[in-house]
């Protein structure tokens, strides 16, 4: 479980939340910049200028600087709004960036396999990413992001660009690939999508 008390930055004036495993979280509001920052304190990637941040009852300050940073490395993963891809991975290359300067095991290669087939992508295994189209690649997007087995996935505006039917289409397979790993989401999103899809709203 993570928990935000009384957390104030620019825009965030105490506020709380609570990530429970599982947890399909809507994150809503006029500003985008202020929802883009709620993302970055859950992930640890920005600092609040004050409230605490707990990960399972314990306090993140009270742990060093390296454990800190391993705790944001392996617990969260991002999808932002637009798709940035290095023009010579295929896309199962792209699946496994994430994790490649850990040394990619056999256990690695199997998961990546299994992601691209759950998004639909088994026979781009070795088309380069940059050629699909929009909407495969915020499928790949997905895959990318479950690779390491995060607590959070992080999204931020993660349909900006595509059709009302491909943003239902995203959601229902990011979704179902979360519960099945009990895989807690956080999702900025505008007025677009629909929030009956998640259990939880934070207005900010």
């Amino acid at each position: 479980m993570i928990e935000l008390k009384n957390i104030n930055k620019e825009g965030l004036e105490n506020l709380n939340l609570v990530i429970e495993s599982g947890d399909i979280i809507a994150v809503k509001g006029d500003n985008a910049t202020e929802k883009s920052r709620l993302l970055r304190i859950i992930s640890l990637a920005e600092k609040a200028d004050s409230g605490d941040i707990l990960i399972n009852d314990k306090n993140i300050e009270g742990l060093s600087s390296p454990a800190k940073l391993k705790l944001k490395n392996d617990s969260f993963s991002f999808i932002f709004p637009n798709v940035m891809l290095m023009p010579t991975l295929t896309a199962f290359d792209a699946i496994l960036q994430p994790i490649a300067h850990r040394g990619i095991t056999m256990e690695n290669h199997k998961r990546g396999m299994f992601l691209l087939e759950a998004v639909g992508l088994k026979n781009h295994e070795h088309t380069l990413a940059k050629d699909l189209s929009v909407f495969e690649k915020k499928k790949l997007a997905i895959a990318t992001s479950l690779i390491q087995k995060p607590l959070v996935v992080l999204a931020d505006n993660p349909t900006q660009g595509l059709s009302s039917e491909e943003t239902s289409e995203f959601y229902n397979l990011l979704i179902k690939l979360l519960k099945d790993e009990s895989i807690s989401l956080v999702a900025s999103i505008d007025e677009t999508v629909s929030t009956e899809i998640f259990n939880k709203t934070q207005n900010i």
